[in-house]
């Protein structure tokens, strides 16, 4: 699988077992923006990064049923000014996947929907710590064989629990998220490494 599609596995299990007909997309992408046309019935989705990159998916899915709404933002705080506009809830779902400081995506996100996918959560370089997670809410990292996790920010318990059931994953409340950020610190010292330090963080609480 490329690197580039180790989310499309939790996509689809969402779209699937959920109702999810308004999403919010913050990076492009033929594999996301691809399955989430083929199942919303409303898709907003910013390419933050490449014109010539958002030209190509858009013309890529221009034959769609669905309500597809490309946008090009290409100042970051463009697409914070823009999310912060819109209204409270209104997603049923945000695919967070954008250039450079996806955790101030999420953060800006958080008030708009109950469900935010997040991809590239192994990567230090995007500073999730700064992610403001909700006292209620869960932080689910999906860690496949190989290549880039995808997480799943939600309050819904029972989600959580699908995903544990369906995938190899790692779930943080609010007040165990910072182990994940030493987790992810330690990627390199393999995932049996990282089994155990859960474990002993399990006992400890």
């Amino acid at each position: 699988m490329s690197n580039f599609a180790t989310h499309k596995p939790i996509i689809e299990f969402l779209l699937k077992s959920r109702p999810i007909d308004r999403i919010l997309e913050t990076g492009m992408g033929l594999y996301s923006t691809g399955a989430f046309l083929e199942s919303a019935k409303e898709l907003i989705s910013i390419e933050m990064q490449n014109e010539e990159w958002y030209q190509k998916v858009k013309e890529e899915f221009s034959d769609h049923t669905c309500d597809f709404r490309p946008l090009l933002l290409l100042k970051a705080e463009e697409t914070y000014s823009y999310i912060e506009k819109l209204k409270s809830k209104s997603f049923d779902m945000a695919f967070i996947d954008g250039n450079l400081d996806r955790w101030r995506q999420i953060n800006y996100t958080l008030d708009k929907t109950d469900l935010i996918v997040a991809h590239d959560t192994e990567a230090t370089c995007y500073f999730w710590g700064l992610v403001k997670l909700p006292a209620s809410w869960y932080w689910v990292d999906i860690i496949p064989d190989h290549g880039p996790w995808t997480a799943v920010l939600t309050p819904d318990t029972v989600l959580v629990e699908d995903l544990k059931e369906h995938f190899n994953c790692t779930a943080y409340d609010s007040k165990s998220f910072e182990n994940k950020n030493y987790m992810i610190y330690n990627h390199n010292l393999g995932l049996a490494d990282m089994k155990i330090h859960t474990e002993k963080l399990e006992k400890n609480d």
